[in-house]
């Protein structure tokens, strides 16, 4: 169960960050924190959406399975392997978030340029190999099944939510 936590939990982080990306930049405003807040906010609503939806598939997944405590085990063993690769991710994340978070310039500007762009644009590439890893430790379809789901979410929902803020922008430039 302390899996499934953890990943839940990173599915959240993953996604608030994914509302803040979608916000940055296209905002004209001096003061942005309402701004961001929300975005974040929004992400983080999407995140409740999706981890309850991939509860639900799970469940339902474990209860129809010939044996549901072995396919249980499958699903927490694959999401261990899955919680390394993203729980490195998350940790360098947040590390740079705290550096982010200095009161010196230089510092905000090196974790901006050096760790949280690239990481930005490695994110997908994590995600997969991630769920990838989780799925060769398994040869349940079931756990194929919910990792294949987890990762198409999780990849296209930074697309959902820049497209709101992108439509905002092509109105006000166009």
């Amino acid at each position: 169960m302390l899996i499934a936590v953890v990943l839940a939990v990173l599915a959240m982080f993953d996604l608030m960050l994914a509302g803040f990306r979608s916000a940055a930049g296209r905002e004209g405003r001096l003061a942005k924190a309402a701004y961001f807040r929300a975005a974040v906010a929004r992400g983080a609503w999407f995140a409740f959406a999706i981890v309850g939806a991939h509860i639900a598939l799970a469940a339902v997944l474990v209860l129809t399975a010939p044996s549901p405590s072995t396919t249980w085990l499958e699903l927490v063993a694959a999401g261990a392997v899955a919680t390394y690769v993203l729980g490195a991710f998350a940790t360098l994340t947040l590390l740079a978030l705290l550096l982010w978070l200095s009161p010196i310039v230089e510092y905000r500007l090196l974790a901006s340029i050096l760790v949280l762009g690239p990481l930005t644009l490695v994110r997908p590439f994590v995600i997969l190999g991630a769920l990838l890893a989780a799925c060769f430790v398994t040869h349940e379809p079931r756990v194929w099944i919910v990792a294949a789901s987890a990762g198409t979410c999780m990849l296209a929902m930074e697309h959902v939510l820049a497209r709101r803020y992108a439509e905002r922008w092509r109105r006000l430039v166009g």
